[in-house]
C-alpha cells in the first residue's frame, strides 16, 4: 500500500505573527472518550474534584495532565447529588486489567483501545503517554512507517520527563530509535510527528474566503485544512500522514552524550546508561541502520471523537466537482 505525506507547514503560509516554535502551543488539545459505563478504573488518582459536569471533569482532568478520569455520580453527607471527578495518571490497557464494575461510574481516556501488536509492549509514562516498544529491528524510515500503521509516531524525547520516563524501559545495551532526527533537506533537529488518516475524510471544498484581522484569526482557528487534489489515481489504495514537526530549537531541554551530536546528520537514539548515576542521554547514529524503537501513541482530538461518534465522514464527490468547477 502506498504511504503519503502532507507536511502541514507547507499548507499554512509563513506568519511574522507566529513562527514554528510559537505554533506548538497552538497545537489541538487531545480529548477524552467514554469508554466504560457502571465501571471506574483503579490507576493511581493525581487530583479530585465535585464537578458539575463531565465537561467540567475534562478541563479539571487536562488541566492536570490526566490520561484518563472517572466520573461518578454520588450523594454527598447531606444526601446531595454531586458529580465527582478523579483525574488518573494513566489510562487502562487494553486488557482493562484494574478496571472494576460499579453502578453510576464512567470511565474516561484520551486513548482508544486497541490490542498491542507481536514483539511490542505498551508502556505508560503516568501524565505524559502510551508508548509502544518494539523488539523488532528496523531502520528509521521503516521504523517510523511501523508506528504510522499503529496511529503513532516515533517517541518524542524533548523534555527531561520524557526522556528519563522512557529510559526506564531502554535496556542498557540496546538503544531505541526515538522521533528526533536530522535527515530531510531542512537540516535542522526535529521531532516529526504523523497521524494517519484515510484520504476520505480530508478532502473536502471551500471557496475562496478573504478575511481580514480578528475575522481571520477566528476562521483559521475553526476550518478544516482542505486538500485539493487532481488525479485521485495516485491515491487508489493509499493512505495520507499529515505531519507536522517541531525543530529542537524551540525547546531548552538537551541530553546529548558527551561528545553528541557527533555528526550534523543522522538519527538520534535513546541511550539508557548501565550506571545508575548517570542520567540517560541522546546518540546520533546512520539512519539505515536497524534497531529496537519507540512509538508514541496518538490521543483521540476533537476532530477524531467527533468522526467517531458520528458514524461517517463527508463525502468527497460533492468537493471534487466544486473543485473542477473552478480549477478545471
Amino acid at each position: 500500500m502506498e504511504h503519503i505525506e502532507i507536511h502541514l507547514r507547507h499548507l499554512y503560509p509563513s506568519s511574522s505573527i507566529c513562527d514554528r516554535c510559537c505554533q506548538i502551543n497552538y497545537h489541538e488539545l487531545p480529548q477524552y472518550e467514554l469508554i466504560k459505563t457502571n465501571s471506574y478504573s483503579k490507576q493511581p488518582i493525581i487530583s479530585r474534584r465535585v464537578v458539575s459536569n463531565v465537561s467540567e471533569c475534562e478541563k479539571f482532568a487536562a488541566s492536570k495532565k490526566a490520561l484518563a478520569f472517572n466520573l461518578a455520580s454520588t450523594r454527598n453527607r447531606e444526601g446531595r447529588h454531586e458529580n465527582l471527578c478523579q483525574a488518573l495518571q494513566c489510562p487502562e490497557d487494553y486488557n482493562m486489567t484494574t478496571l472494576v464494575p460499579k453502578a453510576n461510574y464512567e470511565y474516561y481516556s484520551m486513548y482508544p483501545v486497541f490490542v498491542p501488536s507481536e514483539n511490542t509492549t505498551v508502556e505508560c509514562i503516568p501524565r505524559v503517554g502510551i508508548f509502544l516498544f518494539s523488539s523488532e529491528n528496523l531502520n528509521y524510515t521503516q521504523a517510523r512507517t511501523f508506528c504510522r500503521g499503529k496511529n503513532a509516531s516515533l517517541a518524542h524525547i524533548i523534555s527531561e520527563e520524557r526522556t528519563e520516563g522512557l529510559a526506564k524501559f531502554v535496556s542498557p545495551t540496546t538503544p531505541r530509535f526515538v522521533g528526533l532526527s536530522n535527515n530531510d533537506g531542512e537540516r535542522i533537529w526535529k521531532n516529526v510527528f504523523g497521524i494517519r488518516y484515510f484520504l476520505f475524510i480530508f478532502i473536502y471544498y471551500v471557496r475562496a474566503t478573504f478575511l481580514h484581522g480578528e475575522a481571520c484569526k477566528k476562521f483559521s482557528r475553526n476550518v478544516y485544512i482542505y486538500i485539493y487534489i487532481y488525479d485521485l489515481k495516485i491515491f487508489k489504495n493509499s493512505k495520507i500522514y499529515f505531519s507536522t514537526d517541531e525543530p529542537l530549537s524551540c525547546f531548552e531541554y538537551r541530553a546529548w552524550g558527551e561528545g553528541q551530536p557527533s555528526h550534523s546528520r543522522g538519527c538520534a537514539v535513546l541511550v539508557n546508561s548501565p550506571d545508575k548515576d548517570t542520567s540517560p542521554s541522546w546518540k546520533v547514529v546512520p539512519c539505515y541502520i536497524s534497531l529496537p524503537f519507540i512509538c508514541e501513541v496518538t490521543p483521540l482530538t476533537t476532530r477524531q471523537r467527533s468522526s467517531r461518534r458520528r458514524h461517517g465522514y463527508p463525502k468527497f464527490s460533492r468537493a471534487i466537482s466544486e473543485y473542477r468547477k473552478i480549477h478545471v
